[in-house]
């Protein structure tokens, strides 16, 4: 007789959860990526405006309103980076909470698939067992008519 595992509709759906939580986390890595793209992109800007501000400076004279205009661009790159970093913090946050659900989710994925295991090997040892019955019957059988 084949074995057929009882529990089998219900591993396909941790299976499917676990999936799901791997595209979850999946979303979150490339979340962080745009975000730290950003970020460098944000810190990169500030670095430019820097030496925008020191070849002004070198040239000698300097108009205030350019050198006010840096400084409320820095200021707004400023803020952008802190935004950026934030909200970095925050889905590395969200990261560590779809890891730690998808680990459950494995987890429970291979409880069902080590119980599987268990009982296809119990299944095979009674199947084994009645053979040898079987054929221990057989054989009785083959003896008397023997005798």
């Amino acid at each position: 007789m084949k074995f057929k595992y009882r529990l089998a509709p219900l591993l396909k759906i941790r299976e499917n959860v676990r999936a799901e939580k791997q595209a979850e986390l999946a979303k979150a890595y490339e979340a962080a990526r745009i975000v730290e793209a950003e970020l460098q992109r944000v810190q990169a800007e500030l670095v430019r405006n820097g030496e925008l501000g020191r070849q002004a400076a070198q040239k000698g004279r300097i108009s205030v309103d350019y050198l006010l205009s840096l400084r409320r661009h820095e200021a707004f790159l400023l803020a952008q980076q802190n935004q950026a970093q934030e909200q970095l913090q925050q889905i590395q946050q969200e990261i560590e909470r779809r890891r730690i659900a998808l680990m459950e989710a494995d987890r429970e994925v291979k409880v069902l698939e080590k119980l599987k295991e268990k009982m296809k090997t119990k299944h095979l040892q009674e199947e084994a067992l009645v053979e040898l019955k079987q054929m221990d019957e057989i054989a009785g059988r083959v003896r008397k008519k023997a005798d």
